[in-house]
């Protein structure tokens, strides 16, 4: 499907849902077939316009007098969409990756389906990395963005520096997980990963151990505030108090501990 429809494809889907909306307001069909007569000499009178302006002008009037005078509920072919049988039989079709486990033998069956397969897929992959690495680099502008406000309300310039640092790392982490290696397991996997599987992605392991040991710094750092913090008969509530003070990095962790609101203990 087009990605614009022509204004000739507009005035022919007017005047369509214009006799399907004609024919839930006439019940009976005689009545129907004289106003479609008159429906269509309308058309038929405009149909020779060659002024672009003037015809689009008459499709916005068509539009506006056919979203005036709609039927509220109007009839639905069980299989169109918002019928009560669209999609009915859509769960029991198989996804379209189980054709990867087909035999060579099955496959050979329909040679030109899975050649033109095989083209669609190295175009989905070449789109997927293309638009990937475009979003990245939206991802990236707005993390700066978010830093800069998080400069100007608490006035932190470390804070600055470490988050953006956070959000090269976190760039290079969802380009890994988004690639075709990493996917549907979790960031702590990669612990377990033998020495020779690291060594076919050294920069991104080499981030990943400095954003480790940024992380472990950071928590040591938070607990010994908050046990500073912490009056000597126990605490009152469950409420953590902000970990963030002059100089210090931003809290990584803080969405896991907080709760959502504060409760007396």
């Amino acid at each position: 499907m087009a990605a614009y429809l022509t204004h000739q494809q507009k005035v022919l889907r007017l005047y369509k849902k214009s006799l399907r909306h004609l024919e839930s307001w006439c019940i009976h069909r005689d009545k129907y077939r004289y106003f479609a007569c008159l429906l269509r000499d309308r058309f038929d009178k405009n149909k020779d316009v060659k002024d672009m302006v003037k015809a689009t002008e008459l499709l916005k009037a068509g539009e506006q007098e056919f979203w005036a005078n709609q039927h509220p509920q109007p009839y639905i072919f069980a299989d169109s969409p918002g019928g009560i049988a669209y999609e009915r039989y859509e769960m029991y079709k198989i996804p379209e990756w189980c054709l990867d486990f087909w035999h060579p033998s099955e496959k050979a069956m329909y040679p030109d389906y899975f050649a033109k397969r095989e083209q669609w897929k190295k175009l989905q992959q070449e789109s997927w990395e293309r638009e990937g690495s475009q979003h990245l680099c939206c991802f990236k502008k707005r993390v700066l963005k978010a830093c800069e406000e998080l400069l100007v309300t608490y006035g932190n310039r470390s804070l600055l520096l470490t988050a953006g640092k956070l959000g090269l790392d976190l760039e290079l982490s969802v380009s890994f997980q988004s690639s075709t290696i990493q996917q549907q397991i979790p960031e702590w996997c990669l612990d377990f990963w033998h020495p020779s599987e690291k060594a076919m992605y050294p920069d991104y392991f080499a981030k990943r151990e400095q954003w480790k040991k940024l992380q472990q710094e950071s928590w040591e750092r938070e607990i010994k505030q908050l046990q500073e913090e912490t009056p000597a008969d126990g605490p009152r509530t469950e409420a953590l108090p902000p970990a963030r003070k002059e100089g210090h990095l931003p809290p990584m962790w803080w969405q896991h501990v907080t709760r959502p609101r504060e409760q007396p203990m």
